[in-house]
Order: structure tokens, then sequence, then C-alpha cells
């Protein structure tokens, strides 16, 4: 009997060894146990997946979330990870998913960091949704890469080394054996020289920069500096005017061109008549002159001073008995005037009587057979 209570017991001791091993197994992974409310699952979807298997934890911003279920290969390459998530655990559509190592043995981890940006309410990501996630080099991988990088480097320095102790040969020959005596004295010498020569080029360059430090506090030349926008635009206005003035010059030149073809048209016939037009305007100025002439002649016989002209011009007595001549041709011309105003009722007498013969001819052949009385 104590033999069978004693095997019960370590029965009893070990089933609570093993759960409390499996509980703080459990813990240790970083999960809790999914008392009560189910998981989820949700889908990754990733190049590659080093490291990553079942029971692989995921992480969010390092806190554990849930576990991998299961991770298979796609048709068209790359893996599909299947993971289960706990309830209520935050992970958002703006998150970034990400597999990296979690120990120099292979183990992985799957973490999702918060990616947002804080203008807009996260959204929850949906279950059986599919993540893209980015693979990290696991540290062997990253420590292979590392040593075919630094490879070349260490041959470059190598090389480096090399260079700089064929430089070292070339100094000591040309120093040659006598280091200590007149090519080292020499060498000091033409370095003093050279020190000399480059600090007084090194005082001429602080002397200038000292005048164009000068120079450009000036405030003369400030305010010319501030102006120059000012000027550029004025500039840039002037160019704009002297633009538009040229294109209305062209506008003018196109017009003259114009002006030109018709004055063309006009002087080309002239062109081709021009010995006629020449012969007919020679003719022309020929007979003006002989006009001229005559006219000189003319005027000149007016003048002269037997001329009547002349005489009626300078000769009162002329110029009396010529006005008393226009008077008394004066006087005719009224006394005939008068004649005429007394003869006017008999012409329209005699007009009436010729009409009324031509009209009525027997009147006068029986007014002379009829006698009769007459008219007064």
């Amino acid at each position: 009997m104590s033999n069978r209570n004693q095997e019960l017991r370590v029965g009893a001791v070990t089933l609570v060894i093993s759960g409390i091993a499996a509980v703080l197994a459990t813990f240790g992974a970083g999960v809790s146990l999914p008392l009560g409310a189910s998981t989820y699952q949700i889908k990754i979807r990733t190049d590659r997946a080093p490291g990553v298997g079942e029971n692989t934890p995921v992480r969010k911003d390092g806190v554990a979330i849930g576990r991998v279920t299961s991770a298979d290969f796609l048709p068209e390459g790359g893996v599909l990870i299947t993971a289960d998530i706990q309830p209520g655990a935050p992970i958002y559509q703006s998150d970034t998913c990400s597999i990296r190592p979690s120990s120099l043995f292979g183990d992985a981890v799957i973490n999702f960091a918060y990616a947002g940006d804080g203008t807009m309410p996260p959204q929850r990501l949906e279950p059986d949704s599919l993540v893209a996630a980015s693979s990290l080099p696991d540290p062997i991988e990253a420590l292979t890469s590392l040593q075919v990088d630094v490879g070349p480097t260490i041959e470059s320095m190598g090389r480096a080394a090399t260079a700089v102790e064929q430089l070292t040969t070339k100094v000591n020959r040309a120093l040659g054996d006598d280091f200590g005596g007149e090519r080292m004295t020499s060498l000091v010498d033409d370095m003093t020289v050279s020190m000399r020569e480059f600090q007084a080029t090194m005082q001429v360059m602080e002397r200038t920069m000292k005048q164009v430090e000068t120079l450009v506090s000036d405030p003369d030349l400030q305010r010319g500096v501030d102006e120059i926008p000012a000027l550029l635009t004025d500039a840039r206005t002037t160019v704009q005017k002297a633009t538009q003035t040229l294109d209305q010059f062209g506008g003018v030149v196109n017009s003259a061109e114009t002006n030109l073809r018709n004055l063309e048209g006009f002087t080309k016939p002239l062109g081709d008549q021009g010995a006629e037009l020449s012969q007919k305007l020679v003719s022309a100025i020929d007979n003006l002159d002989r006009t001229l002439a005559d006219a000189s002649r003319f005027v000149g016989t007016m003048t002269a001073s037997r001329g009547t002209l002349n005489r009626l011009l300078n000769d009162p007595e002329l110029y009396d008995e010529v006005q008393r001549v226009v008077a008394n041709a004066n006087v005719v011309l009224y006394h005939m005037d008068e004649r005429l105003k007394q003869v006017r009722p008999i012409l329209d007498d005699a007009r009436v009587f010729t009409d009324k013969i031509a009209r009525e001819p027997g009147r006068l052949v029986g007014g002379a057979l009829n006698k009769g009385p007459g008219l007064k």
C-alpha cells in the first residue's frame, strides 16, 4: 500500500512539474495562453524566410502577440507564412512587417512595427489579411558579406603600404648617403626660402582679403547690390518694350515694302519710257524758255518809254483824256439804255402783231378788204 501511494505521489509530482514546465515554456516564448477568446489568422508574404518555422514567435514592437503555424513555398516563388494572432493584438494596416534573426543559431522572429504618420487614425488588420514582409540577413550571412567586402579593402591597404615604401626609397635616394651633410643643409635652405615666399604670399593674400572685405562692407556698394533686383526688373521691362518696338518696326518695314512695290509698279513704266519722257521734258523746257522770252519782250514793250501802257501810267494828261472818254462812253451807254426802254413797247407790239399774223394770216387780207375805223 505504501508503494502504491508512493507511485501516485511521484506521478502527481511529475504531472505538476510537466504542467509548470509547459507554462514556463509558453511564457518564456512570450505567448500568453489563449484562455477564453480564440485567435485569428493572418497571411504573411515574403521572398525569403530564414529561420522561420512552426512556432516562430510573432511580435508587435517587441511584444509577443502570436506564433507561426505554417510556412509554405509559393509556386511563383517566395514563402507564404500563416500565423495565429491573439485577439485584440494592435496590428494595423500601416504597420511594417520584417523577419529578422533572434540569435546566432538561426532562430528568427517576425516583428510588426508601427509606421503611421499620426495624421489619420490607424485601421486594424482584418483576419485572413495578406501582409508583405521583408527579410533581414542573419549574422552569419552578414559576417560572410563583410569578409567579402573587407578583402578588397585589405588588398588596397597593402598596395598603399607598398606605394609608401617605394616613396620612402625614392626620398632616400634623393637625399643620398650623406643625410646629415650638404644635401640636407641645401634642402633645409630651400625649404626656408620656400616658407618665406609662402609667408610673403600669405601676407599679400591677407591684405587682398582685407581690401575685399572693406570693399564688400562699403555702404554704397551694398546699396548698389540692393538696387540690382530693381535694375534687373527695369531691364526686363525695357527689353519687353524694345521687343514691342521691334515688332512695330517690323510692321512699318512691311508697310514700306508694300509701298515700294506699289511705287515700283508706278515707276517701272516711267523707266521703260525714260528716253521718250526725257525728250518731251527737254522740249517742254525749251518751249517754256521761248514763252518766257516772249513774255519778257512783251513786258519790255509795255513798259517802254513810248509805250501806251507806260504813257498811261506816267502821263497824267493822257490818263485824264482816257478818263473823259470812259465817262462820255458811260453817258452814251446810259442814253442808249433809255432809248431801248422806249423802243421795247414798240418791239413788244410788233412781236404780238407778227405772232397774230403768223397764226391767222387771213386777218391781214380781211383787214385790207374791210375798211374799218382802224386802231390808234
